[in-house]
């Protein structure tokens, strides 16, 4: 891929349960020309990433702005939301780090709220309405298929 794409950021998914190794790290960011960001499940492994000058991100949204503001400290470059921050974006840029959202995925902390409001997705036609908040945006669990029809259904239909 960093080949194919020298121009492109490269992001490495560490899943539960992965170990992320210093030379296997060092590699990936040559290979990528410092076009590599690291998806993390342990924040064990900031330190570390903070050595090598990688930028990392927490892969779990948060719910708080407890949180928010610790990635903030621990210098994650992006932050994914969920219930009930994420429905408070003016408050959330206050904070000051970029945000990444996956449109496609209702994520819930699976608290029952008197609103019934408890999950994060984002319809086509209201991702407009959040373009000022949202630094980036991914699509999850998709094949290559899925993925098209989800950037047609977002970013070209709008429904």
């Amino acid at each position: 891929l960093a080949e194919k794409y020298p121009d492109k950021t490269i992001i490495l998914m560490q899943y539960v349960g992965d170990e992320l190794n210093e030379d296997d790290l060092t590699l990936w960011k040559i290979l990528t020309k410092d076009h590599l960001i690291v998806c993390l499940s342990n924040l064990g492994y900031v330190p570390f990433l903070k050595k090598l000058e990688i930028p990392w991100y927490w892969g779990f949204p948060i719910s708080s702005y407890y949180a928010l503001r610790a990635l903030k400290e621990l210098g994650a470059c992006y932050a994914r939301l969920d219930a009930p921050i994420f429905f408070d974006m003016p408050t959330v840029k206050k904070v000051d780090i970029p945000i990444r959202a996956v449109p496609n995925i209702a994520y819930s902390d699976g608290i029952e709220r008197v609103d019934g409001v408890c999950g994060t997705w984002i319809r086509p036609e209201d991702l407009e309405a959040y373009s000022e908040y949202i630094d980036t945006i991914e699509f999850e669990d998709c094949d290559q298929k899925k993925e098209q029809a989800m950037y047609r259904i977002y970013a070209e239909d709008k429904e």
